[in-house]
């Protein structure tokens, strides 16, 4: 009767996984996006890029949850709480790019909803699967999508920055704007000179 019971928790938890992972991609569908692309592209960086922020988080919440419970006050099991919040919210995310990845692999007739939706399914309950899902398919993906994550954020933010001008240099160039520097003696007229 407990086997019984124990497998329809872990069914219970596949399918609510499944589900949550679907919403993610509901509610943030350019995040999730974002991921898959990252993932897709640059494997074997993001999941370098997620090993090393794994363990960065981890360590810093081990830190400060034993400084906790060593008399560090409540500032520090504060901070404990949200570097776990922060990691689990991003391994979250992670693992909805990386099942939307898995759908569009798997199923590229499908469209992109229906794909995602069984590439959710299959990653949730994949992962169930004794040992080799729990020691190794669910953490590579976690790893995965975490640094698949970090790095989409990081190359977007750096797309997205504006180019200024720096000491030394005669100009910068954004699109079609020439920068004049401030060392140059031009007045902000790129016809000039």
């Amino acid at each position: 009767m407990e086997a019984l019971l124990l497998i329809l928790i872990l069914l219970a938890v596949g399918a609510t996984t499944a589900v949550l992972l679907l919403v993610l991609g509901a509610l943030f569908p350019d995040t999730v996006a974002d991921i898959r692309r990252t993932a897709d592209a640059m494997p074997g960086r993001s999941l370098g890029v997620g090993v090393v922020n794994f363990l960065f988080l981890a360590a810093l919440t081990a830190t400060f949850g034993a400084l906790s419970d060593r008399g560090g006050g409540p500032i520090a099991g504060l901070l404990a709480v949200l570097f776990l919040s922060a990691l689990a919210l991003l391994v979250t995310f992670g693992l909805a790019g990386v099942s939307s990845l898995v759908g569009r692999r798997l199923f590229p007739e499908r469209e992109p909803r229906g794909a995602d939706a069984r590439g959710a399914g299959l990653l949730s309950f994949a992962s169930l699967a004794p040992f080799v899902g729990w020691f190794g398919l669910l953490p590579y993906a976690a790893l995965l999508g975490l640094g698949a994550f970090l790095l989409g954020r990081l190359l977007s933010w750096r797309a997205s920055a504006p180019v200024v001008a720096t000491p030394g240099a005669d100009r910068a160039v954004h699109g079609e704007h020439v920068l004049p520097s401030e060392h140059d003696g031009r007045d902000g007229d790129p016809s000039a000179g």
